[in-house]
Parts: C-alpha cells; sequence; structure tokens
C-alpha cells in the first residue's frame, strides 16, 4: 500500500488572550502546547501588550508557534498578507 504525504497543516488563530506575551503560563499556553504537536505551523494574531512588559512579537514558542500582536492601528499582520486580495467575498 502506498503511503500518503499529507500537505503541510497551518493554523491561524484569533485571540483575545495575552498572558503568555506576558509570560504567563495559563489555559491558553496549555492548550498550544498540544497544538503544536499536532500543526506545522501556528501563527496566532493577538492584542499588543506594553512592551516594557514582555517582548514577543514575532517571536516563536514550541518551535512552530508565532505570535503577531497588533495595536489597533494595525489592520493586519504585514507577514501573513498573501497578496491575494483584501479577503471580501465576492
Amino acid at each position: 500500500m502506498d503511503e500518503i504525504t499529507l500537505s503541510k497543516m497551518k493554523l491561524l488563530m484569533i485571540s483575545g488572550d495575552r498572558s503568555i506575551l506576558r509570560g504567563k503560563k495559563g489555559a491558553f499556553w496549555y492548550t498550544l502546547e498540544e497544538f503544536h504537536k499536532e500543526w506545522d505551523r501556528i501563527d496566532i494574531i493577538c492584542p499588543r501588550v506594553i512592551q516594557e512588559m514582555h517582548p514577543m512579537e514575532g517571536t516563536s514558542r514550541f518551535g512552530n508557534v508565532f505570535f503577531h500582536p497588533l495595536s489597533p492601528r494595525d489592520p493586519f499582520p504585514k507577514e501573513l498578507d498573501t497578496g491575494e486580495g483584501d479577503g471580501a467575498p465576492g
């Protein structure tokens, strides 16, 4: 029987949780600790925290989990923009 090759699995999450960016291990941390084993890459769009507290923008956790904190002025993380239009249906 032929071996099935699966394409890379990526997950994009939107979260309001700031605890990981502050260096805390809460419920979201433990969820990602398990999720990172099942996905090749996880990108998380989240609110920005005060930089002096714990700067983690664009950093990786677990090797394949990346945070993209936004300020109210940022419309969308540039590194996630595919250039395929504005994303609006129709």
